[in-house]
C-alpha cells in the first residue's frame, strides 16, 4: 500500500516537472529547459510573469470597460425610411419700449421719474444683471415708485400676448393659426411662445404636422415676429436659457429678415440601452426625469435646476420666473430674500453641475 502511493507520487511528480516542457504556453519550455544557462533562463521567467500582468491589466481595463461604457455605436442604415420631425421653435422677447412707457404712465403717472422705466424693464426681462434696480431700488434711498414684489405680475403686464407676438405662420406654404400651436412656455427668460416643444404648460398641446422624409422632401416653415426677441431653435426636450449657445438663437427686430437652414439628425436608441443605468451610460432619457421646475429631463432643463439650487443655496431665494417655484422662494426687495443682494451675486460664476 505504501509502495503504491509512494510510486504515484512520482508519477505526479514527474508530470509537473515535464508540464513546462510540454505546454504550448510560449516560454515556459524555456523557464524549464535545464540545457540553457541560468541566466537565460531567468530572463525568460522575468518576461512571462512581465506579459502575464500586462495581459492582466487588459483584462481588467476590459472588464471595467464593459461595466461602466457598454454603449456602442453603430451605423443606422434605414434612415432613408425615417420621418423627420421639425425642431421645437421658441419665442422670447426682449425688449418693448412703447409697451414699458405705457406701463409706466399707467402705475405712476405721466410724470414720473425716467429711471423707473429702466427698473421696470430689468423687471420684465431679466437676463441675471439688474443695474437700475440695484441703483435706483437698492437698500439705500429707494425711489418711493419702486416695486417691492410680485414681480412676475409686472412683467407679464409688460409683455406681449402670442397674437402680439408672431403672426402670418406656414408650413410649406399651408398657412395655421400661430397662437393655436405657438404655446406659452414658462423659462428663467419669462414666457416665451414654442411650438414642437414638450415643455410648455399644457400637458398635451395641439401639434401641426411638420413632418419631412424623402417623399415629402425637405420642410420649411415661416412665420413673422412682431416684437424684438430672440428665436430658439432646439429639440423638443430643451427649454430656452440663459446658458443657449449662441448658434442656436436669432436676435430679431423690425425691419431684419432671416433664413435659417437646419440640418436634423435623428438618433435612434437601441431598446437595451434601457436596461442600462443613466449613471453608467452617461445620459438620460426624457421621462428619467428628477428636476423639479419641468415635467421632461434634458440638458437645458439641468443646467436651469442647478441655477435654481445654487441661488437659493447662496441668495436664500431664486430667480422669479423660473417654473414651479413657490412664491415664498421668489427673489424681492424686502425681508431675507433681497433682490438687490441676488442681483449682485449673479454677476458671479455660479455652480452648474450637471446631473
Amino acid at each position: 500500500m505504501e509502495g503504491s502511493r509512494k510510486k504515484y507520487l512520482e508519477i505526479w511528480w514527474d508530470g509537473i516537472k515535464s508540464l513546462p516542457q510540454t505546454t504550448s504556453i510560449h516560454g515556459f519550455r524555456f523557464i524549464a529547459d535545464s540545457n540553457k544557462h541560468w541566466l537565460e533562463r531567468i530572463f525568460w521567467l522575468i518576461f512571462v510573469i512581465l506579459s502575464w500582468y500586462g495581459s492582466s491589466l487588459l483584462i481588467a481595463a476590459q472588464y471595467d470597460a464593459f461595466q461602466n461604457n457598454p454603449i456602442s455605436f453603430v451605423v443606422e442604415t434605414a434612415y432613408k425610411d425615417w420621418d423627420t420631425h421639425f425642431p421645437s421653435i421658441a419665442i422670447c422677447e426682449n425688449d418693448n419700449p412703447k409697451r414699458i412707457e405705457e406701463i409706466s404712465d399707467r402705475l405712476w403717472g405721466s410724470d414720473h421719474d425716467f429711471n423707473m422705466e429702466e427698473v421696470l424693464k430689468e423687471l420684465a426681462y431679466f437676463k441675471g444683471v439688474t443695474y437700475y434696480i440695484s441703483e435706483f431700488c437698492g437698500l439705500d434711498d429707494p425711489l418711493p415708485d419702486c416695486i417691492k414684489s410680485n414681480f412676475t405680475h409686472y412683467a407679464h403686464m409688460v409683455r406681449s400676448i402670442c397674437e402680439e407676438t408672431i403672426a402670418d405662420c406656414a408650413w410649406n406654404d399651408q398657412t395655421f393659426d400661430c397662437c393655436t400651436y405657438f404655446r406659452p412656455m414658462d423659462t428663467e427668460l419669462g414666457t416665451c411662445y414654442a411650438i414642437n416643444t414638450m415643455q410648455g404648460r399644457e400637458v398635451n398641446p395641439p401639434r401641426f404636422p411638420m413632418i419631412s422624409n424623402r417623399t415629402t422632401g425637405p420642410g420649411a416653415l415661416s412665420f413673422k415676429v412682431m416684437i424684438t426677441g430672440n428665436v430658439y431653435i432646439m429639440n423638443e426636450e430643451e427649454v430656452p436659457a440663459l446658458t443657449t449657445t449662441g448658434s442656436d438663437i436669432m436676435v430679431v427686430g423690425p425691419e431684419i429678415y432671416h433664413r435659417r437652414y437646419i440640418s436634423i439628425r435623428n438618433i435612434e436608441n437601441d431598446a437595451g440601452a434601457r436596461m442600462i443605468a443613466p449613471k453608467k451610460r452617461k445620459c438620460r432619457y426624457t421621462d428619467e426625469n428628477f428636476v423639479d421646475i419641468y415635467r421632461h429631463y434634458s440638458y437645458t432643463a439641468c443646467t436651469v435646476q442647478c441655477r435654481k439650487e445654487a441661488q437659493l443655496r447662496l441668495c436664500n431665494c431664486s430667480n422669479y420666473f423660473i417654473p414651479n417655484v413657490a412664491e415664498h422662494l421668489k427673489c424681492n426687495l424686502s425681508g431675507s430674500k433681497s433682490f438687490v443682494v441676488f442681483a449682485r451675486r449673479s454677476l458671479l460664476r455660479l455652480p452648474t453641475i450637471m446631473h
